[in-house]
């Protein structure tokens, strides 16, 4: 049997679900899964040393969880979503042929974000979904809900204690294994 390679890109999500699951999803010695991102990544910024890295791992199946820290108080959902569409096609020029991809969360706090507030905020976000939706056949909705599954601290950021980062974990986990 082939070994199916999975590449996991994200922001601080999916820093803290690499750290959560110390970099290992412990899944049968099929599957690889590799983790591309840090916190305060941008869709539209990624340096172009994490994609080159990514593509030589020659991934199988990428999961995108992006997007959120693109949102600005003067972004649009269109722009948003032009910057992971044109990931994508990156990615699959280069030989990724499936792509699953994360819906933006909702956040509760803006300090980093002059000018943008929660309900500009999910207000792009709700139109990006959308677009996600209309656009791609591998959308994954995340079953957290604001605040009671989020950060006390931070308000932006999934709780890593309690069942918060358990749920995202096992979601993810099960999408190398979906189709």
């Amino acid at each position: 049997m082939a070994t199916v390679k999975v590449a996991i890109f994200g922001d601080a999500y999916v820093a803290r679900l690499r750290d959560y699951c110390d970099g290992d999803f412990h899944t049968n010695s099929f599957t690889k899964v590799l983790f591309f991102g840090y916190g305060g990544l941008k869709c539209s910024k990624i340096p172009q040393q994490i994609i080159a890295k990514a593509l030589n791992f020659k991934p199988d199946t990428v999961f995108l969880h992006l997007c959120g820290n693109d949102i600005t108080a003067d972004s649009t959902a269109r722009d948003v979503f032009d910057s992971l569409a044109m990931l994508i096609d990156e990615l699959y020029r280069n030989g990724v042929k499936r792509f699953c991809v994360g819906d933006i969360l909702t956040r509760g706090s803006f300090t980093k974000c002059p000018g943008l507030d929660k309900e500009s905020f999910d207000r792009q976000r709700t139109k990006i979904n959308k677009l996600l939706r209309k656009n791609y056949s591998d959308i994954y909705s995340f079953p957290h809900k604001y605040p009671e599954d989020y950060s006390t601290k931070d308000k932006v950021h999934i709780a890593t204690k309690g069942n918060s980062m358990r749920k995202y974990f096992l979601l993810v986990y099960e999408l190398q294994f979906s189709k």
